[in-house]
């Protein structure tokens, strides 16, 4: 969960979703804060797999471009993304198709290894 987290947090801040990007952090603290209360839960892989989550979110994921013509107010310009991406994701943000190294390529390494 908590490379997820590390996922998510990168790909927020990629956006441009300061607000997002703090909630995901303020449940990270909350994750942290049960590794002091119970001792059967490490802080170490708490700490461990949110940054390996975002290293794998640096590498492998989408870049986000902002695209001007879609933030205006009465553009002609077609959305081609759904009703339900535009809510979460904002007007005017659409993600590029790769990120640094395709995750094709990670898959067929992790699959020779």
């Amino acid at each position: 969960i908590s490379g997820l987290f590390g996922l998510l947090f990168v790909s927020l801040m990629r956006m441009g979703s300061s607000r997002g990007s703090g909630e995901v952090i303020r449940g990270m603290g909350i994750m942290m804060l049960t590794g002091f209360w119970f001792s059967d839960v490490s802080n170490a892989s708490h700490v461990g797999g949110f940054l390996f989550g975002m290293l794998n979110g640096i590498i492998c994921g989408p870049r986000y471009v902002k695209d001007y013509s879609l933030r205006r107010k009465n553009s002609v310009e077609f959305d081609p993304a759904p009703r339900d991406f535009r809510l979460a994701m904002g007007f005017g943000i659409m993600p590029t198709r790769r990120g640094l190294v395709p995750l094709e390529l990670v898959w067929l390494v992790l699959l020779i290894l």
